[in-house]
């Protein structure tokens, strides 16, 4: 009676997987995303860069120096500083 047949296992195999890559692909591109807009608020705040933030950012400027994401992330970080009305640091 409680017992789920072979085609439930396959179909809950399946949500699983998908849950878990969706996971695996929202959290690095929500990291992405939130470095720029933090960086730029934090900065607003007072002149230089909290110990806790350079850490939070260091794989972030990686990825903009080293991969071809900088091309995207580049420009995307210039509008936040410009939303935040502060100069622009790549």
């Amino acid at each position: 009676m409680f017992a789920m047949n072979v085609t439930d296992d396959d179909a809950l195999e399946k949500r699983t997987l998908a849950h878990t890559l969706g996971w695996i692909l929202a959290v690095p591109v929500v990291y992405l995303l939130t470095v720029a807009p933090l960086h730029q608020a934090v900065y607003r705040w007072g002149p230089g860069v909290p110990n806790w933030l350079m850490a939070y950012e260091t794989p972030y400027w990686w990825v903009v120096h080293n991969t071809p994401l900088g091309l995207l992330l580049r420009p995307y970080g210039e509008w936040w500083a410009s939303v935040f009305g502060l100069p622009i640091v790549t």
